[in-house]
């Protein structure tokens, strides 16, 4: 991955936000008290769910979860679009640039936000916050503990879609020359996103339209924007993972598919008038 100087200069600004952050507002939370559902110090589990879990967690998932959930999805694409044979473009690897890290953390955060919005409500607050805390759903640590483990399950329910671009799998639907149909050609990553993007981008607008509206009626403005903070703080964690993944070769999920050649405008007769 490059870094040109806004880039470095962006990352700064990140990390004393979060130095000032954390020094301000999560190291008081960090007290001796029990969490209930772990039986250790609140301090042992907000970092540990807060910081560790999040990034080993996230990189174990995209070094593991491709290989076991990239050819099941592929075997389950076979079933519903039967039309459809699978290939591959033989392209070189994807660089990693500033945009693409941005967008896939981005992505991530969205769909723990997601997530969250329904685990928040199956988890009782108090499992996960000290004795004398008010078990609110929307308390600060509350919320980044949920959204910390959730993290790498984002984590690596993306990664799939990440291998299939890497590798750049395609598949086509090439209609028989009686019938008059269009003929397609589609990234495989695109038909895989389509799920993981309505879910996440729906769930997570619930999320906040929610986060707001109860904070709003409890006077507590200042929670919503502090709950906020918390996914910003996810999402730079999650960049250790996208990296470990761009590193990894993909093209096993290649393997037994034809090479599709790349098409032109004169293969498929474009006029320009």
């Amino acid at each position: 991955m490059k870094l040109n100087s806004k880039g470095i200069i962006i990352l700064v600004i990140l990390l004393i936000i979060e130095v000032i952050t954390i020094n301000g507002m999560w190291l008081p939370t960090l007290t001796p008290a029990i969490i209930p559902l772990t039986g250790l110090s609140a301090a042992i589990t907000y970092i540990t769910l807060w910081l560790v879990w999040p990034i080993i967690g996230g990189i174990i998932m995209a070094a593991i979860i491709p290989r076991i959930l990239g050819p099941i999805f592929l075997r389950i694409k076979g079933w519903i679009w039967r039309d459809y044979e699978n290939a591959y473009v033989d392209l070189p690897p994807l660089e990693l640039t500033q945009a693409r890290v941005f967008k896939r953390a981005l992505y991530i955060t969205l769909l723990t936000m997601g997530i969250l919005s329904i685990m928040i409500y199956i988890i009782p607050p108090q499992l996960l916050l000290p004795p004398l805390m008010t078990p609110d759903i929307f308390n600060m640590a509350f919320v980044s503990s949920i959204a910390g483990f959730l993290v790498p399950i984002a984590v690596a329910m993306w990664s799939v879609s990440w291998s299939y671009h890497d590798a750049s799998l395609v598949h086509y639907k090439l209609p028989d020359h009686d019938k008059n149909e269009l003929y397609e050609v589609e990234p495989i990553h695109l038909r895989y996103d389509s799920f993981l993007k309505g879910y996440a981008g729906f769930s997570s607008i619930i999320f906040l339209i929610n986060l707001f509206i109860v904070n709003f009626f409890d006077e507590s403005q200042l929670m919503a924007i502090i709950v906020l903070y918390v996914f910003m703080h996810m999402s730079l964690l999650t960049i250790p993972a996208i990296y470990v993944h761009s590193r990894m070769n993909h093209m096993w999920l290649r393997k037994n598919l034809p090479k599709a050649r790349r098409f032109t405008k004169s293969d498929v007769r474009i006029l320009d008038d």
